[in-house]
């Protein structure tokens, strides 16, 4: 079988192992949530910022980065989408933050380690070249993200890590929209932004803001009373409230949402991307899914840095296993990949560190299939071995 297989399943171990796992441009129509065409200073900052939510802590969130005009020495001015460092000498952003209406590229820079846009604080620094997905598709928002290389590494901000191949998201209740359902696996995210603070009454924070949404799966999101007519494809994930009131906005778009994984870490989940008006009841905001573009991160970024497959084993005595990585570099983590023996339309995946044995005890005699991907920063390896094992009672 396939490794390629492997990445569709989703098998929860129940209680076993401990997991934690473009918007418009605020119009009615569904348009990217970016800039507008006028950056004269009146004008500029009615672009895409988070509603319904509040100021960030200045010493949290250093991954998060603004990108202004090249043209504009005034920070608060020219600042018109968001990004995030997730490499020494890499940004993740929207397509649409960087492609100009005839097909070329923007002239930005980025601003690193700057919470107020009003104060003197952190680096600006040049963009050196701009890596777009090669399908982004203007009309369907598909592909919505870029690579943006630095003339200059960022030393002194440690990046965000992305998220593993899957995460676990809550349905609505079909009679309730202003409730999520409970379940053991919901995705608490948090998205950020300079971003427009209200959609009725346009204004513009110098301080960064932040809010908490939930992630919901993609079949909530098309069913959205707001969506008809809208594509929510596979490669896109959607967050917020189904009675709106919180949801990034014109200024926010190329950011952040990010997850929790199960170390407690930060992790980027979705690139803002799209929506239908900000925080509007029956809507939610769509963001590029991260975990889509694992392969083509790795590909753009990294050439030789990509480290080797591992080698998973696996032992078991009664209703324990011991799995255990062989690799022999320090400097490379692993996610886990996890499923049933042979059912492999359920995948799940978590975090996993640099750490190289793992001791599990069932509760219930089970079947299981394992493999670890491994990864240093952005760069991601190819799967190891799929690992078949069995645990029950003597």
């Amino acid at each position: 079988m396939k490794m390629l297989s492997f990445l569709k399943i989703v098998f929860v171990f129940a209680t076993s192992l401990n997991l934690s796992c473009e918007k418009e441009s605020k119009k009615e129509s569904e348009k990217p949530r970016k800039f507008t065409a006028d950056f004269s200073e009146e004008n500029v900052k009615d672009l895409v910022k988070i509603i319904g939510g509040s100021i960030s802590d200045k010493n949290d969130n250093k991954w998060m980065i603004a990108i202004v005009q090249r043209s504009k020495e005034n920070v608060y001015y020219g600042q018109y989408c968001g990004g995030v460092l997730v490499d020494r000498n890499w940004i993740i952003s929207a397509a649409h933050c960087l492609r100009l209406d005839d097909g070329g590229i923007r002239e930005a820079d980025i601003v690193v380690g700057r919470h107020d846009l009003d104060e003197n604080e952190g680096v600006r620094i040049q963009i050196k070249n701009v890596y777009m997905h090669p399908n982004y598709n203007t009309s369907t928002h598909e592909n919505d993200i870029a690579l943006l290389q630095l003339s200059e590494p960022v030393d002194f901000i440690h990046p965000i890590g992305l998220i593993a191949q899957s995460i676990n998201t809550p349905s609505v209740y079909e009679n309730d929209l202003d409730k999520i359902k409970a379940s053991e696996f919901i995705a608490n995210g948090k998205i950020l932004g300079w971003g427009n603070l209200n959609y009725e009454d346009p204004h513009f924070p110098f301080k960064l803001h932040e809010a908490n949404v939930p992630v919901v799966s993609n079949n909530t999101c098309r069913k959205a009373p707001l969506h008809s007519g809208m594509n929510i494809f596979e490669n896109m994930i959607c967050a917020g409230y189904p009675r709106g009131g919180v949801d990034t906005c014109q200024g926010d778009s190329g950011g952040p949402l990010v997850v929790k994984d199960n170390l407690g870490r930060w992790q980027l989940v979705g690139i803002t991307s799209f929506g239908r008006g900000c925080a509007i009841k029956g809507t939610y905001g769509v963001y590029t899914r991260v975990s889509k573009y694992i392969d083509w991160i790795s590909q753009t970024a990294c050439s030789s840095s990509i480290p080797n497959a591992s080698h998973i084993s696996v032992s078991t005595a009664g209703m324990s296993a011991t799995m255990i990585i062989s690799e022999s570099d320090p400097q490379v983590e692993h996610q886990l990949y996890y499923a049933g023996y042979s059912d492999y339309d359920d995948i799940r995946s978590m975090e996993i560190s640099s750490k190289k044995d793992i001791s599990v005890t069932f509760k219930n005699p089970a079947a299981h299939s394992v493999a670890v991907r491994p990864y240093k920063g952005i760069c991601f390896g190819n799967f190891s071995n799929i690992a078949k094992f069995k645990v029950e009672s003597n």
